[in-house]
């Protein structure tokens, strides 16, 4: 990953109530998010994700605590100088219709007063960065799939050089095969910017897909903060552990490949009659283990057998807290 360019995120005892609710959408929220970190908020619809994401831009106020951004409480900015370094997504993109995606993209470089050359030179450089053909930057959003649309939200908010990128269930109106291609070139975009990224979802699987560490809501409160390996070993408590769902030691295969996983020490089988290449997840062995009804797999890198796996195996490997040996 590049040296970070993001900003820190602190938030210190911070509670919010919304007039006419019984009981609060936040209850003394303790969390800090690292400079240049990817962090998912993820948690059941009304549990303060949503209410989170948006006391960092003061699209509303904390009833108590405090926010800072790189040490400093956020109310120490006005709210348009503290929005200038905060790029924001949301779930049906919001574009300007009668705007080219070209003008969509340059909005926040235009009032900021930037050159119109700047302005050009910025817009094709992101135009790249996120993945869009530069044809399609002259069309209007109507013109594009959903999945384009997306890639123009993200390139928007990402502009004026922001440190800082709210992402509000970007990926939820997409369909799945969209979605994760949507997904992995945020990984890609992420590792070569360095911007923090606050990304919320409702959806698991893209949490601990994308995420340097998970904060798990419940009603009003974090329940749970961890990167998504030690998350899926050892859930905090009995809401956390039912919210990963029954399959959690599945998805925490997913998060390794068979190439880290892959037992070297043995002498390599290479008769076994199912082949998995290094760079499959680790869920990739069991599926092929299951359809096969083979009792191991042979793992290769570059044609050759390096070892193998059983189910044996693997079921050791998630009975440790670090899914190691």
């Amino acid at each position: 990953m590049s040296e970070p360019f993001g900003a820190s995120i602190e938030f210190r005892s911070v509670s919010k109530s919304f007039p006419g609710t019984a009981a609060p959408a936040l209850t003394e929220l303790n969390l800090r998010i690292e400079a240049g970190e990817l962090m998912v908020l993820v948690g059941p619809s009304g549990c303060g994700k949503t209410t989170t994401l948006r006391l960092i831009n003061r699209l509303i106020e904390p009833t108590s605590g405090a926010v800072l951004v790189d040490g400093a409480e956020t109310t120490t900015h006005a709210v348009e100088v503290l929005r200038r370094d905060i790029g924001y997504v949301i779930q049906h993109v919001g574009l300007f219709p009668h705007r080219t995606i070209a003008q969509n993209i340059a909005t926040v470089p235009k009032l900021l007063g930037w050159s119109a050359s700047t302005i050009a030179e910025r817009v094709d450089e992101l135009a790249a960065e996120v993945g869009l053909d530069h044809d399609l930057l002259r069309r209007y959003p109507a013109e594009l799939s959903g999945g384009q649309q997306q890639r123009v939200g993200v390139a928007r908010a990402l502009a004026a050089r922001p440190r800082i990128l709210l992402m509000d269930e970007p990926f939820s109106a997409v369909d799945p095969i969209v979605r994760s291609r949507l997904q992995d070139e945020l990984a890609r975009l992420h590792q070569r910017v360095g911007t923090t990224i606050v990304l919320v979802t409702h959806d698991i699987d893209e949490a601990v897909r994308l995420g340097d560490r998970v904060a798990v809501f419940a009603t009003g409160r974090l329940a749970q903060v961890a990167t998504p390996d030690a998350l899926m070993a050892a859930p905090a408590d009995a809401f956390v552990e039912s919210f990963l769902g029954a399959d959690r030691s599945l998805r925490r295969l997913a998060l390794r490949t068979l190439g880290q996983l892959v037992d070297r020490t043995h002498t390599p089988d290479a008769a076994s009659e199912v082949r998995l290449d290094a760079g499959l997840p680790g869920r990739s062995a069991v599926d092929a283990l299951l359809a096969s009804g083979a009792d191991r797999v042979a793992v290769t890198e570059s044609g050759r057998v390096v070892g193998h796996l059983t189910l044996a195996a693997l079921t050791r490997l998630l009975a440790t807290p670090d899914g190691h040996t």
